[in-house]
């Protein structure tokens, strides 16, 4: 795939002061019309080559880059190409909290990455196993009621 028949988005991530903290880095295929969205190792994969075609500097500059990651993609060997210190490997609300998924968490967690978890995710008890991995806890301010922030904060 060349450059130009590709989307790298980044949405910004902003702190609870609303200052804008990062970007989550999103991938979406355009060979032809409109992008599509993919999905698990291939977008994964296709986000770190093409931030690493274009370089993460020019992308997000110093701010943190977060990349979504499920299962398959914890388990895979990707994050090779990686600064540890700039990316944090963002943990989808489905991923369980298997003997499997925390010790290669731990194992990557070793090696200087960081994780954030989508709140939304963390709702369901199968989360609460990671949470001493997690660095960061995310959630859309636009789709998440305010009631559900104040309840979730607590656990956080």
């Amino acid at each position: 795939m060349r450059v130009h028949d590709f989307y790298l988005g980044r949405q910004p991530i902003m702190d609870r002061k609303q200052a804008l903290y990062g970007y989550e880095l999103l991938f979406r295929s355009a060979p032809v019309g409109p992008p599509v969205i993919e999905s698990d190792l291939s977008a994964t994969a296709a986000v770190i080559a093409h931030v690493a075609q274009l370089g993460l500097e020019r992308v997000i500059g110093d701010s943190p880059g977060f990349v979504i990651v499920d299962a398959a993609v914890l388990m895979s060997d990707i994050f090779v190409f990686l600064p540890r210190e700039q990316v944090v490997l963002e943990i989808v609300g489905s991923m369980k909290a298997t003997p499997a998924v925390l010790g290669r968490m731990a194992e990557l967690a070793g090696h200087g990455f960081k994780f954030a978890l989508d709140a939304c995710g963390a709702e369901a008890d199968d989360g609460q196993g990671m949470l001493p991995l997690i660095d960061f806890v995310t959630m859309d301010a636009h789709l998440t009621p305010i009631e559900t922030v104040h309840r979730l904060a607590p656990r956080f």
